[in-house]
C-alpha cells in the first residue's frame, strides 16, 4: 500500500471527475464519504450515499495490453479484501467482466477510463446502504458478522490489489486466469450477453480465454465476447 496516496473528501460530485484534474498523479486515490453525481459503465448513475465506498485510483496507462488484465486484478483485489469478513453462508463470486456478487446480488462495480497517459479507475461498493437501482444489489454489512467502515475496506483493498497488480504486470491475465475462473459466477450456465452495439447473444458461458474474453457456446457456434453485460437466462 506504500505507493498509494489517499485524498479523502467529505463530499464530491464524482471522484472520477475529480481524479481527471491535473493535480493528480499515478498512485493517487480520491475518495469521498458522499458522492452526488457518480457514474458507472455506459454512463449509468452510481449513487454514493454516506456509509458506502466510492473512490477513484490513478494509474499510469501503459497501453492496450494493460486493459486486458487490469480490471481482473482489481476485482480479485476486491474479492480478497472482503472474503475473510463474510459470514460462512455468504456466496461471493466475481461476475465477468468486473463486478462482485454476494448471493448473486451486485456488490461493487468498476469503471476504467483512459485520460491522456493515465488510467482513471472508478470503484464503488455498497457497504452499509443499498441504493435505489434497476439492478438486484446488496450491501456488504448485510453479509458480515461485524459492521465495516468504508475507509477500512479501502485500505484492505489497496493491499490486496497491489498483489494482483504485480501479477498482471508480470504475466497478464493468463497469470490470474485459473484463480478468476475458480471464483467466477455463471460458469457452465446459460447466459444472455448484451453487446455494446445492442446485439444480444445467448449461450453457455464456457470459459474465459487467456486474453480475458468470455467464451460463449451458442447454437450458431462459439463466440469470444470482449465487452458485454451478462445475465442469467
Amino acid at each position: 500500500m506504500d505507493r498509494f496516496n489517499i485524498h479523502h473528501f467529505k463530499t464530491l460530485g464524482s471522484t472520477q471527475v475529480e481524479a481527471k484534474k491535473p493535480d493528480y498523479i499515478p498512485g493517487d486515490v480520491i475518495t469521498a464519504d458522499i458522492q452526488t453525481a457518480g457514474y458507472g459503465r455506459r454512463g449509468r448513475a452510481w449513487e454514493g450515499p454516506s456509509g458506502n465506498l466510492a473512490f477513484t485510483m490513478v494509474e499510469k496507462f501503459s497501453g492496450a495490453n494493460q486493459l486486458s488484465w487490469l480490471g481482473y486484478a482489481i476485482t480479485l483485489g476486491l474479492y480478497d479484501a472482503i472474503s475473510p469478513l463474510l459470514k460462512s453462508d455468504a456466496q461471493l463470486n466475481v461476475k465477468w467482466p468486473n463486478d462482485l456478487l454476494i448471493d448473486q446480488l451486485k456488490l461493487s462495480g468498476i469503471l476504467l477510463e483512459v485520460e491522456n497517459d493515465l488510467l482513471i479507475i472508478g470503484i464503488g461498493m455498497n457497504i452499509a446502504v443499498i441504493p435505489e437501482t434497476d439492478q438486484p444489489v446488496t450491501a456488504l454489512n448485510l453479509h458480515t458478522v461485524e459492521q465495516h467502515e468504508p475507509q477500512a475496506i479501502l485500505r484492505r483493498f489497496l493491499t490486496a490489489y497491489q498483489y494482483w497488480f504485480t501479477i498482471g504486470e508480470q504475466g497478464g491475465f493468463a497469470a490470474m486466469r485459473e484463480v478468476w475462473l475458480s471464483r467466477a459466477a455463471f460458469i457452465g450456465e446459460t447466459i444472455t450477453a448484451k453487446l455494446g452495439n445492442g446485439n444480444i447473444l445467448t449461450g453457455v458461458f464456457n470459459d474465459i480465454d487467456n486474453q480475458g474474453a468470455l467464451v460463449l457456446l451458442t447454437e450458431n457456434g462459439q463466440y469470444s465476447v470482449t465487452s458485454a453485460d451478462i445475465y442469467l437466462t
